[in-house]
């Protein structure tokens, strides 16, 4: 089972790879989200793996057919040749309406969260594992650009507070630095982050000042776009459609 692709081709190639060298059948690939960093890869994948089922939930197949065609105008342009082009290269998963999935014999739940721009996360009970999708953050910059208002980003700490009183052994989050640890640490680092980001959002004037403050939190980190665009977003400056 893959957990979501990821945003490139070239990633895509590289999965496709890690898999195939395990000499094990991939049978099911599950999309957690319907941010374009999550399915862009799959075009490669599917193509070295063919049989493998494709599945999301339906709002997230919703959610990802009304916003393909603006995720490539907006990403094409830096992406180019390394993502689709054209909806043609775009692959839609099937619906999955079940709250489990099956892997090897073993229950691998499928769990919602109450955070803007639909969010589900996996709780794997066998390994007490989370691989945390689009909700976790591992030593980069935070993308908050789809909980524009406070209440949301507020709404995202509670659904952290719920997968830390899990006490999950082994934690995966869906956007790390290569030596990220795989442990309860990137709950911590999120929700540190978001407490951050409130904190300097509500002294800043506008975005400038937010990414200056945020920077200086947290010096030399990767991923600032999503600073750029999340401070824009946070102080009324841009309007960010999930």
């Amino acid at each position: 089972m893959l957990i979501d692709g990821g945003w490139t081709f070239r990633g895509g190639r590289f999965v496709a790879d890690a898999i195939r060298r395990t000499r094990k059948s991939l049978s099911t690939i599950y999309i957690s989200r319907s941010s374009p960093d999550f399915y862009f890869s799959l075009l490669p994948i599917v193509s070295e793996f063919p049989d493998a089922k494709v599945v999301a939930a339906s709002s997230t197949i919703e959610a990802i057919r009304a916003s393909a065609q603006r995720h490539l105008e907006v990403w094409g342009p830096c992406l180019r040749d390394n993502a689709p082009r054209s909806l043609a290269e775009i692959v839609i998963p099937e619906p999955h309406t079940d709250s489990n999935l099956l892997l090897e014999g073993n229950v691998v739940n499928i769990v919602e969260a109450k955070v803007a721009g639909d969010h589900r996360y996996l709780y794997v009970p066998f390994l007490n594992a989370v691989f945390g999708g689009g909700m976790l953050f591992s030593g980069l910059h935070v993308w908050t650009a789809d909980t524009s208002t406070l209440a949301e980003r507020a709404a995202w700490v509670t659904e952290l507070d719920v997968l830390a009183a899990k006490k999950p052994a082994i934690v995966v989050p869906g956007h790390m630095t290569s030596h990220a640890s795989l442990d309860s640490s990137s709950i911590t680092f999120t929700r540190d982050y978001l407490f951050a980001f409130e904190d300097e959002c509500a002294k800043a004037n506008g975005s400038e000042a937010l990414i200056s403050a945020m920077s200086r939190r947290y010096p030399g980190i990767d991923m600032r776009i999503a600073l750029a665009i999340g401070a824009k977003v946070a102080k009324g400056e841009m309007n960010w459609k999930k």
